[in-house]
């Protein structure tokens, strides 16, 4: 099997929103971001296919995990991908799962510093996944999360160490200076955690219809996480403020519109939450316009 081209071709296979966000990285870093996501929406897929038993999905995660952890795709785990995981409606998921061995490989490419981060960030993101399919499994009653820590913990795991692999990556690359580091690995964090919870708060409806409340309190009616939301909105409106601030500490230039993006992005979602009726968010899923979407992007462009 050739080695992936880390390149964007693949990613915008599976993302054509964060393959915008990489061609406007910096060469020296596009790379290696790209690899660290391709990783996470191949975690996410084998998580998220839903006629796989959640057990199977789980154990089929821990192996990803550990493969990945050593260094190579086992036999046993492209024999669980190609029996299971590899008939996906999408395209460019079928292409993912089918690409996870050179994908394992390709972390050899980067030097040492850099194969940690990518190793932590993985690794820290699957631990978040599992603990998903193992709290929520497949039950036909409502599971609710029971404490604002653990959603702090889950937020953190699936997206706030996210912000914080990207700070490590641009302070390795001389793009952050030494002083600003501790800084903004807060920033970074509080970043991936808002833009979680804005996905969460925005998909209250569909995710009831699952089974499933992220958001605590013991709410029986998609009314009452909705109502509930309201302060984590306020959460998520001050984690995605450090996310711009984050991004205004940055060289002027691609990378910082690469890195604003998202914040803003997740600013009008909340946005327009806020301004929706109860009654409107509980029935379908709240989106942003492509108008507004391309209005920001060329809104970050010129700041």
């Amino acid at each position: 099997m050739q080695d992936v081209k880390l390149d964007g071709v693949l990613v915008k296979e599976v993302s054509r929103s964060f393959y915008l966000t990489l061609r406007l990285l910096p060469a020296d870093i596009r790379e290696l971001i790209s690899l660290g996501y391709l990783l996470a929406r191949a975690s996410d897929t084998i998580a998220d296919t839903a006629h796989i038993p959640w057990r199977e999905r789980k154990e089929c995660l821990r192996l990803f995990r550990d493969d990945f952890l050593e260094g190579e795709a086992s036999a046993a785990l492209l024999g669980v991908l190609s029996q299971k995981f590899a008939n996906q409606k999408h395209e460019g998921e079928r292409v993912l799962m089918a690409q996870v061995s050179p994908l394992f490989r390709s972390l050899y490419q980067f030097d040492a510093d850099e194969q940690a981060m990518l190793t932590q960030v993985i690794e820290t993101i699957i631990e978040g996944q599992l603990w998903d399919l193992e709290y929520f499994q497949e039950s036909k009653e409502l599971q609710h999360v029971d404490s604002a820590q653990q959603l702090e913990l889950y937020t953190y795991q699936v997206a706030g160490c996210v912000g914080e692999f990207w700070t490590q990556v641009l302070a390795h690359h001389d793009y952050i200076a030494s002083e600003d580091v501790e800084r903004m690995l807060r920033e970074g964090i509080n970043y991936g955690k808002g833009l979680q919870l804005t996905n969460i708060i925005r998909d209250i409806a569909e995710d009831f219809e699952n089974g499933r409340v992220y958001i605590p309190g013991g709410q029986n009616t998609r009314e009452g996480v909705i109502e509930s939301s309201e302060s984590w909105m306020n959460t998520a409106v001050g984690y995605l403020k450090d996310g711009i601030d984050y991004s205004k500490a940055l060289p002027v230039g691609r990378l910082k519109t690469a890195t604003i993006l998202p914040a803003r992005l997740g600013l009008k979602t909340l946005e327009l939450l806020k301004n929706s009726s109860s009654e409107q968010r509980a029935i379908s899923r709240v989106k942003i316009s492509r108008t507004t979407v391309f209005a920001t992007l060329v809104r970050s462009l010129i700041v």
